[in-house]
């Protein structure tokens, strides 16, 4: 009877670890599928993968490089995986997230710029472990260095800003700050006139607008967005204007959106687009 009870709970056991397998190959299963829908194939490094760690694996993929809305954006994140995969090193893993970063838009600069700064955490890191610097030390240096930039606007603060900036300016007639608050290639696209290229060329326009008699421009965002990178934005909104004229008081309004692009950490105006709301 003993030995029956034993090898009942054997049976039971061994079933026990058996179901998750049995489970598992039907997971890999379903997951080589998609990627045969996917890739039209399954991709060689799930062919060597333990079939019963793929369903984890091929889910992993899916939430992190196949993901479009992660925190980071697609280029950083490949950048930063060959920032690891040139320290291990492993070449499958350089090749690999050299070729994504490029897909998703990183320049030949930005990628060894990627690869100098992990050379750059390695470095260093020797130089501080190997000479066993004091870490609490090396900590408060840190957050003496940082402090003076905590608290630093946001994107969206920062372009709110540099819109009231440009309204202040215009009312002060400084073209000069106006100019300052553009890329070098800015452009304007102005309602029924050419496109205005190039930051003194924009600026001229602006002056000649400050020439008119009594004139009021004015301008608000209704939305503003800040792409995930963190190199381009936009904000559209509404705007008024209005001068006198020998036939009286004219006046317009109508709707704009301008694009931003983020140059050394400070954001600039790279085109500007109004048209009226008069039919």
């Amino acid at each position: 009877m003993g030995k029956l009870k034993r090898h009942c709970m054997g049976v039971a056991f061994v079933s026990v670890l058996l179901m998750p397998a049995a489970a598992s190959a039907q997971d890999a299963d379903a997951a080589y599928a998609e990627m045969k829908d996917m890739f039209g194939g399954v991709p060689s490094i799930m062919q060597v993968y333990p079939k019963s760690a793929v369903p984890a694996g091929w889910a992993m993929i899916k939430e992190t490089d196949l993901n479009e809305n992660t925190a980071l954006s697609p280029k950083y994140r490949e950048l930063i995986g060959l920032g690891v995969a040139a320290q291990i090193p492993c070449h499958y893993c350089i090749y690999y997230h050299t070729k994504a970063a490029k897909v998703f838009g990183a320049s030949e600069e930005e990628v060894r710029e990627a690869v100098h700064m992990s050379s750059l955490v390695r470095h260093w890191s020797t130089v501080l472990q190997g000479n066993q610097y004091d870490l609490d030390a090396f900590k408060a240096e840190t957050d003496a260095a940082f402090s003076g930039m905590e608290g630093a606007p946001s994107a969206e603060e920062a372009i709110t800003e540099l819109n009231h900036q440009w309204v202040q300016a215009f009312k002060d007639r400084d073209f000069d700050k106006i100019g300052s608050l553009m890329a070098d290639d800015a452009m304007l696209l102005p309602q029924g006139a050419p496109a205005v290229l190039g930051r003194s060329a924009v600026v001229e326009m602006w002056k000649s607008w400050g020439e008119l008699a009594n004139v009021a421009v004015d301008f608000a965002a209704d939305k503003l967005v800040v792409a995930q990178s963190g190199e381009l934005a936009y904000d559209y909104g509404h705007y008024s204007f209005a001068f006198d004229s020998d036939e009286g008081r004219v006046s317009d309004e109508g709707k704009y959106i301008v694009i931003w692009t983020n140059v050394g950490g400070e954001w600039r105006i790279a085109a500007d687009i109004y048209n009226s709301n008069a039919q």
